[in-house]
């Protein structure tokens, strides 16, 4: 994988304390990120320190066939945000990775829809995006907070991370700070973008947003889908229709089968985290759960909690 990030700072060096942490995992064989986080080199700790660094072969540029390297930015991508875009699919083409990022923030910039389309040309690049900065992605780890920030300055994360300022930040040890609660992120992120589910806007137009736990989740092999739902609403989940109910501390759930065919109740995961993050999980029991019926499942439950639901790739969460 090669992740191409705006800045040269905050973010290469939170993704390099990652890459060190999933590379021993043998999940990737090489994870290059551009920037080059500082204190390294380009032959140093780019790469898995086990491979030879990449040779970068000559491409032919896209504007008049110029002779160009992967480093070279035609002059029709030069402007922000859409220099990240085809700076991953340049080295995606010159360096043989087989799948790019570019990570970036509203910030202000104009060209975000060309970006996005130029995301979606071959070399596909996945897109880590906020809105308004990655201050929301690091914030989202100590809480749920849908304010539309109007600069990253503003949102308050000196409050979870001691000293972090726009003249400082380039100092502080982000990862260290949010890796603990890095599990709560995800959450909150999936939670910020099933309230914006219904705004039909592009993504990148919308404030608030944040999808940098996509390619978090991507870098940790990880592939749920979170979304949430509250008490009393029709929840839907692939194949499955979810009404969560609660009367006292009895929270019950009903199940409805949407697909063709018949399903186990095994497949079908619930748990419960309470106020200090402690699990419990519930069997479920190895039922037949035919298409169109019905299964339920009772619990007493103290309040307040997360009650979660799981199923293949998608968890649901209902706070009860």
């Amino acid at each position: 994988m090669v992740i191409v990030c705006e800045d040269s700072v905050v973010t290469p060096t939170y993704l390099r304390e990652i890459r060190a942490e999933v590379l021993p995992l043998g999940l990737w064989s090489e994870i290059a990120i551009y920037p080059i986080p500082p204190d390294e080199t380009a032959t140093a700790k780019n790469i898995n320190p086990q491979k030879s660094p990449r040779k970068i072969r000559a491409l032919l540029a896209g504007d008049g066939g110029a002779a160009a390297t992967a480093l070279d930015i035609e002059e029709q991508y030069r402007a922000v945000p859409i220099r990240y875009v085809r700076e991953a699919q340049l080295r995606m083409l010159g360096e043989g990775y087989n799948e790019g990022w570019a990570v970036y923030d509203l910030d202000g910039h104009p060209a975000q829809e060309q970006a996005h389309k130029l995301s979606l040309t071959e070399p596909v690049i996945k897109l880590a995006f906020s809105s308004v900065a990655i201050e929301h992605w690091f914030h989202l780890h100590f809480v749920r907070d849908a304010t539309s920030y109007l600069k990253s300055a503003h949102v308050p994360l000196d409050a979870h991370i001691p000293g972090y300022a726009k003249n400082t930040k380039g100092g502080i040890d982000v990862y260290r700070h949010t890796r603990p609660n890095l599990e709560i992120a995800f959450e909150n992120a999936g939670w910020l973008r099933t309230i914006n589910a219904s705004n039909p806007a592009p993504f990148y137009t919308i404030n608030p947003y944040v999808d940098m736990d996509r390619l978090i989740k991507r870098l940790y092999g990880k592939e749920e889908e979170i979304r949430w739902g509250q008490l009393g609403a029709h929840l839907s989940i692939r194949n499955l229709n979810v009404i969560a109910e609660r009367a006292g501390t009895t929270t019950t759930i009903t199940i409805v089968n949407l697909s063709a065919i018949g399903l186990m109740s095994s497949q079908i995961g619930i748990y419960v985290l309470d106020e200090h993050r402690d699990r419990v999980d519930y069997a479920l029991g190895n039922k037949l759960i035919p298409s169109g019926d019905p299964f339920h499942w009772e619990e007493d439950i103290q309040s307040p909690s997360l009650l979660n639901l799981t199923f293949e790739n998608y968890r649901l969460i209902v706070p009860v």
